[in-house]
């Protein structure tokens, strides 16, 4: 699509000051994928080779961390020595891949390209021997099988990488929906990863969110059973408060409203040592 000069103009100024594709598709009337192909344009590249200096545990860095573990991938290729690296998108999710992508480039100190996957689906995709190990330093998965293998390889973690992680986690294989029933939204996370859910369970319990954690038998259809936590009425603001979530701007964008009465005593205390294992019910008929 050929633009009009002055439309052009007007795109550019927009996207150099930051604002987001939606509004900007909105306001020009233009389609996202037009406003994307201009945007790589003038972002440009910015980085060229990975440099991971040493392993932490920030809030960022639990982000990334859980934003791969929900919807990342990783294929390795011994013959060619080639370490691939991606995290999957919806073309509905253009601001969020985006916005992955940036912290991803700062993080990593490296160009990681977005590039159409499928008809419906977009990719962040790079190829990266220490981005590809970088994970393992705080994930145990096996890679054909990961979104029912992944899980943290410890729990002794500072609070401030737990709450990044489980922002990555449920903006990627999470949701924020609207309730009929009350105000506050419903939230939870879905997995296939049985380790992994239980994991996200006492997280909660940690940070004195309560939630239940429910098993999905789907091996009707030759699925494999899914593990839903979902955060309780009472403990929704506390947790919108504290994790603030990318799929909450999304969720007030549609015009719905969140209630915010947030607790001065939410609690981060590292975990030491184990905490007993919850059983895992079955979902309430």
């Amino acid at each position: 699509m050929r633009l009009d000069e002055n439309i052009k103009q007007l795109l550019i100024k927009k996207i150099e000051d930051g604002t987001s594709i939606n509004k900007i598709s909105n306001e020009l009337n233009l389609a996202k994928s037009t406003i994307y192909y201009h945007y790589k344009k003038i972002k440009g590249k910015r980085y060229q080779k990975a440099k991971i200096k040493q392993i932490g545990y920030s809030k960022i860095e639990g982000e990334i961390v859980g934003i791969f573990a929900g919807d990342g991938s990783q294929h390795l290729d011994k013959d060619r020595g080639s370490y691939a690296v991606s995290v999957y998108f919806g073309n509905r999710n253009i601001d969020y891949a985006i916005y992955v992508q940036r912290i991803f480039e700062e993080h990593f100190r490296k160009e990681i390209p977005l590039r159409k996957a499928t008809d419906h689906a977009i990719k962040l995709d790079t190829k990266s021997k220490d981005i590809f190990l970088y994970f393992h330093n705080y994930l145990d998965f096996e890679p054909k099988v990961k979104h029912c293998t992944v899980k943290l390889k410890k729990m002794d973690l500072p609070p401030e990488f737990l709450i990044g992680f489980i922002k990555g986690f449920l903006d990627t294989d999470g949701w924020i929906s609207k309730a009929k029933d009350r105000i506050e939204p419903r939230i939870g996370f879905s997995t296939t990863s049985k380790e992994l859910a239980k994991q996200i369970k006492e997280i909660m319990v940690l940070f004195n969110v309560k939630s239940g954690l429910y098993t999905i038998d789907k091996s009707h259809v030759n699925e494999k059973t899914v593990y839903n936590i979902q955060i309780w009425k009472e403990s929704v603001n506390k947790f919108l408060n504290v994790v603030q979530p990318f799929k909450l701007k999304k969720f007030r964008a549609r015009s719905l409203v969140v209630k915010h009465s947030v607790g001065k005593n939410f609690q981060t205390s590292r975990i030491s040592g184990s905490i007993p294992g919850e059983s895992i019910p079955n979902k309430p008929k």
